[in-house]
């Protein structure tokens, strides 16, 4: 089975399936700024998901009489190899909604237009930050951020490192053509950053990423919900509540140990507040004890005072 490369001319051909996706940033990819999919979007199979690196790209779907671009934005756990999970608007476009119809499919660049934005999770601070690119032309293959290596997060689409200054973060991007962009950007948690370029298209699908961005934008395509922007974040807590149930089954742990540290550190700073203001009121017993007993009031200056009355 041939798998992604390049945005190339690779056909692949599955059964596909109905999917549908209630909220942008839900699912496996957990995206944080939506282009402007509206409802082409799908799911892509297990075999070729590779770890969240395939979230964000495109995909031209075909039937025997009509081709749509589509958004990877989840991963299809139900699908077989190479099929898709398609959106109901484009499941019903291609297939007629004849479950048994098999469709192909090849992954192109996105109809997008603008600079990469780069999403840093809520939970990101200057010792865990985790970052997402978005609004890509094409697949990223990596990330570098201050010229270290990061680590690719599993449970959603996130590039993480530890011990990052968030006000001037050095970041290289590369794409899966070997493409090289380097921004320097102050990033704040839970917001997107828009940097100041772009992946080139690739020169043989220049013009059909073009038709496609103009039908979607133009609305010709019976779908009026074209709107890019950052999108209504995940609820963090409850995904690490989650990723904390999975991790006993081998889960990654890169979103959980930002809030064990919280966690951690509250419970240092209620016992260390109560070390001092234990010692506090051990001082001040000790203070009365020997002001009971002090020079003036001592058992034996009290006895020679008598005794010399």
């Amino acid at each position: 089975m041939p798998f992604m490369v390049t945005a190339d001319d690779t056909y692949y051909t599955g059964s596909s399936l109905s999917y549908t996706h209630e909220k942008f940033s839900a699912g496996n990819c957990n995206f944080m700024y939506d282009p402007g999919v509206g409802n082409y979007y799908a799911a892509l199979n297990n075999d070729q998901w590779d770890s969240t690196l395939n979230c964000g790209r495109c995909a031209e779907v075909s039937s025997d009489t009509t081709s749509v671009t589509v958004y990877i934005v989840d991963k299809c756990d139900e699908c077989e190899d190479e099929g898709l999970g398609l959106s109901p608007l484009v499941f019903n476009q291609l297939t007629r909604s004849d479950s048994s119809s098999n469709t192909s499919w090849k992954f192109v660049d996105c109809p997008v237009r603008g600079s990469i934005e780069y999403c840093a999770n809520s939970l990101s601070t200057n010792s865990w930050l985790a970052l997402q690119p978005a609004n890509s032309v094409t697949g990223v293959a990596s990330m570098k951020i201050d010229n270290q290596n990061t680590t690719v997060a599993d449970t959603g689409y996130y590039f993480v490192l530890s011990k990052v200054d968030m006000s001037a973060v050095n970041i290289e991007l590369t794409s899966i053509s070997g493409e090289t962009i380097k921004e320097t950007l102050s990033l704040s948690a839970g917001n997107c950053t828009a940097g100041t370029s772009n992946f080139q298209a690739s020169t043989s699908q220049q013009n059909q990423v073009n038709n496609a961005f103009d039908t979607l934008k133009s609305g010709s395509s019976n779908d009026d919900s074209y709107k890019a922007g950052k999108v209504a974040p995940p609820d963090d807590e409850e995904q690490t509540i989650t990723r904390s149930e999975a991790t006993s089954s081998g889960t990654s742990l890169l979103f959980i140990v930002p809030a064990l540290l919280i966690v951690v550190g509250g419970i240092v700073m209620a016992a260390v507040a109560y070390m001092i203001k234990k010692k506090k009121l051990i001082d001040q017993s000790i203070d009365r004890k020997k002001s009971s007993f002090g020079t003036l009031n001592s058992p034996v200056q009290v006895k020679e005072t008598i005794a010399k009355i």
